[in-house]
């Protein structure tokens, strides 16, 4: 989202005195271009930044954090004290000390640049196997793409498909109220995956959706 943009909903809490609720859970990982000021940053007494290091460092962690108006710092810490467990005190301790001595900032600069070989590799191998049929969303930053294809994906069938020749998919349609405007487009993350494997992994991908492809002519054919 553009400064210009963003601009827009900031302004609007301002005038208005609302708050805008920013959960910002990957932006550490921006491959291109320069790093996008957060909502809080342009509008600091009407921003709750919401953000994890479930991304940066690892699930099991359950560490996340808020950055808050300051007039809603006491209402917040009662809330936390009453409805949820604290995270583990030696994990935050741990934490705290990859901050202060600056490695929690070469670690997240080591895992960008290590995200950006994977992700690279990613789109070449869809470009490759795929051309100019495909549209790929969203390789600027995070861990996943988004890649829609000319042929409806959603169904039991093509997930039987897909599980036939081992690939694990997820479909966008699985995050949607209206299924039928996102099952040509597949969700593909690379954050756990070895590099050197993303290539076959995409032909299994190609191979699957030809194969749903086919199937899908055919019943049309009868």
């Amino acid at each position: 989202m553009s400064i210009e943009r963003r601009a827009q909903p900031t302004g609007y809490a301002k005038k208005h005195r609302h708050y805008i609720i920013e959960d910002d859970y990957d932006s550490e990982f921006i491959y291109t271009g320069a790093q996008v000021n957060s909502l809080y940053q342009l509008a600091p007494g009407n921003v709750i930044h919401v953000g994890t290091f479930s991304k940066t460092l690892a699930p099991f962690l359950r560490i996340g954090y808020m950055v808050l108006p300051q007039e809603l710092v006491p209402k917040a810490r009662e809330m936390q004290s009453r409805l949820y467990r604290r995270a583990n005190i030696q994990i935050q301790m741990a934490l705290e000390r990859l901050l202060e001595q600056g490695i929690y900032v070469r670690h997240v600069a080591a895992m960008r640049k290590r995200y950006k070989k994977k992700i690279q590799s990613m789109i070449n191998a869809l470009n490759e196997e795929f051309g100019d049929i495909i549209q790929i969303y969203g390789a600027n930053s995070g861990l996943h793409v988004a890649v829609v294809f000319p042929v409806p994906l959603f169904g039991e069938d093509s997930r039987k498909i897909f599980r036939k020749h081992k690939v694990s998919v997820d479909l966008l349609a699985d995050y949607t109220i209206d299924r039928m405007k996102t099952c040509d487009t597949l969700v593909l993350g690379f954050g756990n995956l070895d590099q050197d494997l993303i290539p076959e992994g995409i032909r299994r991908l190609k191979a699957a959706v030809s194969e749903i492809e086919a199937r899908k002519r055919a019943s049309a054919g009868n």
